[in-house]
């Protein structure tokens, strides 16, 4: 009697996923984000495209990225609750764009970097982001070298401003616009020199809410009414 031979095919050897290795990965809501321990690296946040939580050893931030024409672009938007993150995050998602061909540091790439490496304020880094969006929307995009060559388009811009909106507001875009290219040349040195040298800021006002001498009268006749009124009360 003839025995069948069996041929046992040697199975795949599967190398082990070693844990660095592995997507980390947390649940969008703020108890699991609190959860997370400090020091423990960057977090992907499920169900929201791009969003991303960093745990460093003092500190816990979100920044959004997006790979675009094969290109990977970063959006820091630092730390704030989860729901404001994930509201930035669907704004901008669309919004992102790879740098400029020729690989130059764009306005809104200097504005990421200053946020995340400066220790502003939060309430600082709403502003300028505010600000950068709502003022600097069409300059977002323009290498800092070409805006670094543009004085007088950056005039122009503080005085479209001021015109539109107001000195204390064209005073704000203006600083801002300087700190961060003014941060971003300082490891760039071959950046023109900063722009805004060519705009004279006017000087605000300081709010006047002093009370006239009428008006203190005034109030302190109705304080001792009120006084009057009072001692009238608990007599009773």
């Amino acid at each position: 009697m003839r025995q069948k031979v069996v041929t046992i095919e040697p199975r795949p050897v599967v190398p082990p996923v070693s844990p660095a290795a592995a997507r980390k990965l947390v649940p969008a809501n703020q108890q699991a984000i609190d959860a997370l321990p400090l020091n423990s690296g960057t977090w992907r946040v499920q169900g929201v495209p791009g969003l991303y939580v960093r745990c460093r050893a003092a500190s816990k931030s979100y920044l959004l990225q997006r790979r675009v024409r094969g290109v990977l672009v970063k959006r820091t938007l630092g730390a704030m609750p989860l729901k404001a993150a994930r509201a930035e995050a669907l704004k901008l998602w669309h919004q992102l764009r790879p740098a400029p061909a020729s690989g130059k540091k764009t306005l809104e790439q200097a504005l990421a970097e200053y946020l995340e490496q400066r220790p502003l304020a939060p309430k600082t880094r709403a502003i300028y982001r505010y600000n950068a969006d709502r003022y600097l929307g069409a300059w977002k995009g323009r290498a800092l070298e070409q805006i670094g060559q543009d004085r007088a388009g950056v005039r122009a811009l503080y005085h479209q401003l001021v015109k539109r909106h107001g000195l204390a507001t064209a005073s704000q875009v203006i600083r801002m616009l300087s700190a961060v290219y003014r941060y971003a040349r300082k490891v760039d040195p071959e950046l023109p020199e900063c722009p805004t040298v060519a705009v004279t800021l006017a000087p605000l006002k300081p709010r006047d809410w002093a009370l006239s001498d009428e008006e203190l009268r005034a109030w302190w006749d109705a304080v001792r009414q009120l006084s009057a009124i009072k001692r009238t009360w608990c007599a009773c």
